[in-house]
């Protein structure tokens, strides 16, 4: 599956990282985790960004991934020059996925 089209994005050095908030992303995982078969939910820092710039095969998974988060302050900036801002940073969500992952 390829991110949805009908969720708003950024495009970061080719990949589409959703501009969604903290309560939006969560209810995104928790249809992930209802649908049938695997589903790929990928955080993006600046780091990884930089690394789909020399690994086209890299940037091609994330563009493929049901959900592509931004994580931490370089993707904040991104958005920012991109006058495209995230609404959430999404580092504190993690836990909550885990949680809802196992059952909590």
């Amino acid at each position: 599956m390829i991110v949805r089209p009908d969720l708003p994005s950024v495009d970061v050095l080719g990949v589409p990282i959703a501009r969604i908030n903290r309560e939006h992303a969560l209810g995104e995982v928790e249809t992930l985790l209802g649908s049938e078969g695997p589903a790929v939910l990928a955080y993006v820092c600046a780091h990884s960004a930089n690394l789909c710039c020399r690994n086209p095969v890299y940037r091609e998974v994330l563009r493929r991934a049901d959900l592509v988060l931004n994580d931490g302050s370089g993707l904040a900036l991104a958005g920012r020059v991109h006058r495209r801002r995230f609404p959430d940073n999404p580092d504190r969500l993690r836990a909550r996925t885990h949680a809802i992952h196992c059952g909590g």
